[in-house]
């Protein structure tokens, strides 16, 4: 098994954003090595982070045949945990302690329990955010034969190609809710913060805690929302929901005083 004290992520092109930076920097402070893999030259100050690493991910795989920047981090990382094994962290987990010694690890996060798209007898699905495998193991081998026909194919199918559909992703999920359920974290481990709630991250000083019984009007699909300090006690991490915060426009800027703004101070506290 890889040393349990090393994290790995992917940033595809660009500058890291503020978001990355916060969490890289809650990772640093809890003692992890850190490695960020590329493809391409990216735009950063190595003066703010010379504990971090930067590597050519195309020891691991070649650039895929894929057009968003989610799919190709979501490639690399299966090919990287196929070969070497690790532990991967999304540039938009940030980390509240150090993560347990368990030999596998797949985040989750909270399911509609009602509406459309909402799945039959599932409390939360697994995601990618946090993952840990040792090398080779057959979820993760399997995972690539899956995703190595599409690169065989060109690319994503054109039927799913839209902004709210994450084919790769799912490709892994249809394969660890079949065969290996048993491995996955509940969500107020490493995602705590419902998609449903993402925008109190970033407009309130804290999150709304619904009522696990009865109908409360403030519970959104059926989903049990804790608050910060349930989540800051009990929590490994939390999952920033960056995706949301740029795509559904919730504010120019986080509103001061926001539980976003209290987790950047909690990390850059000295």
């Amino acid at each position: 098994m890889s040393n349990l004290k090393e994290v790995f992520s992917f940033w595809v092109e660009g500058s890291l954003d503020y978001h990355s930076t916060i969490c890289i920097k809650s990772w640093i402070k809890l003692g992890y090595t850190v490695t960020i893999f590329k493809f391409h030259d990216i735009n950063i100050d190595l003066e703010k982070f010379p504990l971090v690493l930067f590597k050519d991910a195309r020891q691991f795989c070649e650039l895929p045949p894929f057009k968003k920047p989610q799919e190709i981090a979501d490639y690399f990382r299966f090919a990287k945990l196929e070969k070497e094994g690790g532990t991967w962290l999304d540039t938009d987990e940030l980390l509240l302690k150090c993560l347990p010694d368990d030999e596998v690890i797949i985040s989750s996060e909270h399911c509609k329990k009602y509406g459309a798209y909402a799945p039959a007898n599932r409390e939360y699905t697994a995601n990618i955010g946090v993952l840990r495998f040792p090398p080779k193991h057959p979820l993760i081998v399997e995972t690539m034969k899956r995703l190595n026909r599409q690169v065989k194919k060109g690319g994503i199918p054109k039927s799913h190609t839209n902004d709210n559909y994450n084919y790769l992703m799912k490709k892994f999920q249809l394969l660890v809710h079949k065969e290996y359920k048993h491995l996955i974290s509940p969500p107020n481990l490493y995602c705590p913060i419902s998609w449903a709630y993402a925008k109190d991250l970033y407009e309130k000083p804290d999150l709304w805690e619904t009522k696990k019984f009865g109908d409360d009007p403030h519970k959104k699909f059926g989903i049990e929302q804790k608050q910060l300090q349930y989540i800051l006690d009990n929590s490994y991490g939390i999952h920033l929901w960056r995706n949301l915060y740029h795509t559904r426009g919730y504010c120019d800027r986080p509103v001061h005083g926001c539980v976003f703004e209290m987790l950047c101070a909690m990390v850059l506290q000295q």
